[in-house]
């Protein structure tokens, strides 16, 4: 990680021009090489707010420090398959577990790996853009611990990611739009906090994103993009088969991003991210209801070979 921080630190300030490139800096991701590999950092931040006459707790901070790591191989000359690989700890509230109390709970530990494969419907050709499909799965590994010094962070579900893209390269600019379906499956979870296990129901995501990016010289690349994303009913169950049904709707998202090659196979990038939506749960007692802000800090290293 200390060599990631250096190198990307030196990179900022080199400004040796790349002679070629192979695709590492696009948007519109599918690069001429047989194979790549990324690590990557990546914080993120949730705050929750709610009204004081609903619940203990009005503001409420949790944050996660994800690694991960992913590699991919070429089948074809319009076919990438890979692996990606998750280790994350996190401090987080009662409160997004829809539960109005001040509880925290902390846990670290690895998540299932996901299997993705991206696949170049068509090539641009002139000024009629290309189209891209993706498909990743992350297969349910078992419990997710919470508050455990043995914890893992698995997911606890079976999880499904599919997009649709469309984009354009023209000279020094490149777009990108996105139709996305997130499927996320019934799964279980263990809180050793308060003694007792949280059933998980399926829920689902959709979303749509635009981003441009502008080439300002062979050695920086910047980026931005908006986007919507809808997050259906998620039903959750504890032990005494109490339930909560968290109600997110539609949430608006921005963020913003630049690029930088260290070499023809190398490149390091930075991303930030928020997204803003409403927060309801409707309980068996009581509701709780509020809005929820996302912000999320990513830093990656990508090589080639």
């Amino acid at each position: 990680m200390q060599r990631l921080l250096l190198l990307s630190i030196l990179a900022i300030f080199s400004t040796e021009a790349i002679s070629q490139s192979i695709g590492l800096e696009r948007v519109n991701f599918l690069p001429d090489t047989d194979a790549y590999a990324k690590i990557g950092y990546r914080f993120s931040s949730l705050e929750v707010e709610t009204p004081k006459n609903t619940t203990m707790t009005t503001e409420v901070d949790n944050s996660t420090n994800l690694l991960t790591g992913e590699y991919a191989h070429r089948f074809g000359r319009k076919f990438f398959a890979g692996l990606r690989f998750f280790y994350e700890e996190a401090s987080e509230n009662a409160v997004s577990y829809g539960i109005p109390f001040p509880r925290r709970f902390t846990s670290h530990g690895v998540k299932e790996p996901e299997l993705f494969f991206l696949y170049r419907l068509k090539e641009q050709s002139g000024s009629t853009g290309l189209f891209d499909l993706s498909f990743a799965f992350s297969p349910k590994g078992g419990k997710r611990e919470i508050d455990r010094d043995n914890s893992n962070r698995l997911n606890a579900r079976n999880i499904l990611r599919f997009s649709l893209s469309h984009g354009l390269l023209e000279e020094d600019w490149e777009f990108k739009s996105t139709l996305g379906f997130h499927y996320f499956g019934r799964g279980v979870e263990e809180n050793g906090e308060e003694s007792m296990d949280y059933t998980l129901e399926a829920y689902r995501e959709l979303f749509f994103d635009f981003t441009t990016q502008y080439g300002a010289s062979e050695w920086l690349f910047v980026n931005a993009g908006i986007g919507v994303l809808y997050r259906g009913t998620q039903d959750v169950y504890d032990e005494k088969r109490a339930r909560r049904e968290i109600q997110a709707g539609t949430g608006s998202l921005f963020h913003v991003g630049f690029k930088k090659p260290l070499s023809e196979w190398s490149l390091i990038g930075f991303n930030y991210s928020l997204l803003r939506r409403d927060y309801f749960v409707k309980g068996v007692t009581s509701n709780l209801e509020g809005n929820e802000s996302l912000q999320t800090f990513e830093l990656t290293y990508t090589m080639a070979f």
